[in-house]
This record gives structure tokens, C-alpha cells and sequence, in this order.
């Protein structure tokens, strides 16, 4: 007989795929060692958190599912948390894991936020944000470049209107007297 567990992950979003690869691989040893089997390794993905953990202000989830021998869960569950706070204390930042009813459906759902037009809406936002910035620099540092083009051949004919001004202002300086 065996207990059903499942274990949400909480890591930094600079976590690399090796370093999920060697989550996934210690949760299938973990639980073939105590007779049971990992069912689900899901990487969720990067989520904006609601408040800070530990600085960061984003997470990468991952959510786990695996089985235990009965007689080995609580050696399994204590090698778990060794694992995760001693080795895995630079990648993970927090963690829960809860025992499933024996009744509980074998599938689940992934939230909502986690879907496609979120994951890839942060990172794709953020692309047109810098190319919408980059646009706007762009256009508005060549209309400059145009202007200050135009400016010179304006004031070329500019420069003796002022030459005239001061005569007109020597008649009006005259009739006044």
C-alpha cells in the first residue's frame, strides 16, 4: 500500500534546467528507495509573488507528485526536507509538501496564472516594453537630427534680418527725436 504525496516548490527564477533535472532525478530516487514512484514533475513556471521572498519579488514554481511505501514515509519525508533545506537551500526558497487523501483524484489542474498567457506574458512584456522605448528613442533622436539639419539653413537667412532690424530701430529712434 502506498501514501500519496505532493510537494509545491518555490525556487529562485534563475534556476537552470539541470538544476531542475536533479530535483526531478532526487524525488524518482527518493521514491523508488521507499518503494513507491514519482507520478508528476511539473515546472510550473515564473509567477509574480505577492510579497517578497528572501529579496525576490518573483518565483519559479514547480509542483511534484509521487507515492511512498507506507512503511518508509517517514525516512523518505525526512531525507526530503534534508535535501531540500541543506542542498537545495541556494535554489529553493520555500517548499510544502501534504499528503493527499486516499480518495483525492489522481489528476490536477494547473492554475490559471500559470497559463500559457502568463509565463510567456512577463518576459514578452517586458520585449515590448524595451522595443517601445527603444522606438521612441530612435524617432525622436532622428526628428532632432532633422530639425537641427533645417535650423542652420533657416538662420542662414535669418542673420540679416537682424542687420535690418537695427536700422529700422535707428528710423524709429530718429522719428521719435
Amino acid at each position: 500500500m502506498t501514501a500519496r504525496y505532493e510537494t509545491l516548490l518555490l525556487a529562485r527564477t534563475e534556476v537552470t534546467k539541470d538544476e531542475q533535472q536533479m530535483l526531478e532525478d532526487f524525488y524518482d530516487k527518493m521514491s523508488s528507495k521507499a518503494q513507491g514512484k514519482l507520478t508528476v514533475f511539473d515546472p510550473w513556471g515564473k509567477c509574480s509573488l505577492a510579497y517578497p521572498v528572501q529579496k525576490n519579488s518573483y518565483g519559479y514554481y514547480m509542483f511534484v507528485r509521487f507515492e511512498l511505501g507506507k512503511e518508509h514515509v517517514t525516512e523518505a519525508l525526512q531525507d526530503l526536507n534534508t535535501f531540500l533545506k541543506i542542498k537545495c537551500h541556494d535554489i529553493v526558497l520555500r517548499y510544502t509538501t501534504v499528503k493527499l487523501a486516499p480518495d483525492a483524484p489522481t489528476t490536477y489542474h494547473k492554475p490559471d496564472v500559470f497559463g500559457k498567457s502568463d509565463t510567456g506574458n512577463i518576459d514578452h512584456a517586458k520585449e515590448e516594453k524595451i522595443e517601445s522605448l527603444l522606438d521612441s528613442v530612435g524617432s525622436s533622436s532622428a526628428k532632432p537630427q532633422e530639425s537641427s539639419e533645417e535650423k542652420p539653413q533657416e538662420e542662414a537667412p535669418a542673420e540679416p534680418a537682424p542687420k535690418e532690424e537695427p536700422e529700422a530701430s535707428s528710423e524709429s529712434s530718429s522719428e521719435s527725436n
